[in-house]
């Protein structure tokens, strides 16, 4: 007699849906990346903002929100780093000035013309002119992006730099602080419907 095994099919994995405003506080968290300031946006709580983006399923939203944005406006992660890169190694000795008043500094010889990239800003004062010559006295200053800040977003990316607090919380534990969570935005719903009712 033979036995025949059973065939087990695998469950598949439905997400949840998303309420309306869970959906508008996705749409807000990607025009700045800010939690906090994305739940008042839509209409929660500031304390609830890193709550809501530890539901798989808004996270699930942000990623794609993200990914569209990014196709969209050509951003991708070569290309901020490519931009990174100019300005975390940026030297003022990399430009040199002329006697151009459109252009009065260049990168040096040798020097990529996409380190102008890192430059912030330029001031030119006029200081002397003789109109039988042409010729003009002039100071010219300029100012490179903050190069501080680029070494530590680049470390940041890198993992040698972490100034966010990381908390590890099993599956098990997340599951029931989302479903806490859920069962506060229905009886908060409940109450501000009873509230405006009257």
């Amino acid at each position: 007699m033979k036995l025949m095994a059973k065939k087990k099919t695998a469950k598949k994995k439905t997400t949840p849906e998303l309420t309306p405003k869970q959906r508008v506080f996705a749409e807000e968290y990607v025009l700045d990346l800010n939690a906090a300031q994305a739940a008042v946006r839509a209409g929660y709580t500031k304390a609830q903002g890193a709550r809501l983006m530890g539901k798989p399923a808004i996270r699930q939203l942000v990623d794609k929100l993200m990914a569209e944005r990014s196709y969209e406006t050509k951003i991708t992660h070569d290309r901020l780093l490519r931009e990174l890169e100019h300005v975390a190694y940026s030297r003022l000795d990399d430009y040199r000035l002329t006697n151009d008043p459109e252009n009065p500094i260049v990168p040096r010889e040798g020097v990529s013309s996409e380190a102008m990239r890192a430059v912030k800003s330029i001031k030119m004062t006029i200081l002397t002119r003789d109109e039988e010559s042409g010729f003009s006295l002039q100071k010219v200053e300029f100012t490179l992006h903050d190069k501080m800040d680029g070494i530590k977003t680049g470390m940041r990316y890198r993992g040698m730099l972490n100034d966010k607090l990381t908390v590890n919380v099993d599956e098990e534990l997340r599951k029931v602080i989302s479903e806490a969570a859920d069962a506060y935005d229905r009886q908060l719903s409940r109450l501000t419907a009873r509230k405006q009712a009257k």
